[in-house]
C-alpha cells in the first residue's frame, strides 16, 4: 500500500463533531471515508475524521510534501462516522 496522502477534518473539543477545514497527511494505514483515526499535530494527537483518501500530491503545494506528518493508528473503537 505505502503512504498515500489523505485528507481529514479534527475533531472540536467542544462540541465533539468532525468540522473545519480539511488538512493533508500521509497514511500508512488502510483506511476509507469515515474512518476516525489519530492525527498528530503540534499541539499533541488529535481526533480526526478522514473526508478524502488518494490526494493527488500534485494538487498539493512542493513544499507542504516536505512536512506532511503520517497517520499510522485509528482510534481505539474503529467505527466509521455516518
Amino acid at each position: 500500500m505505502g503512504n498515500q496522502i489523505i485528507a481529514v477534518v479534527y475533531e472540536n473539543k467542544e462540541t465533539g463533531k468532525f468540522e473545519g477545514k480539511p488538512y493533508n497527511y500521509y497514511c500508512n494505514i488502510p483506511v476509507a471515508v469515515g474512518d476516525v483515526v489519530i492525527a498528530p499535530t503540534y499541539k499533541g494527537d488529535s481526533k480526526a475524521l478522514v473526508v478524502e483518501i488518494y490526494v493527488n500530491p500534485s494538487t498539493l503545494p512542493a513544499y507542504v510534501l516536505n512536512v506532511l506528518k503520517t497517520i499510522s493508528s485509528f482510534v481505539e473503537n474503529k467505527e466509521p462516522i455516518e
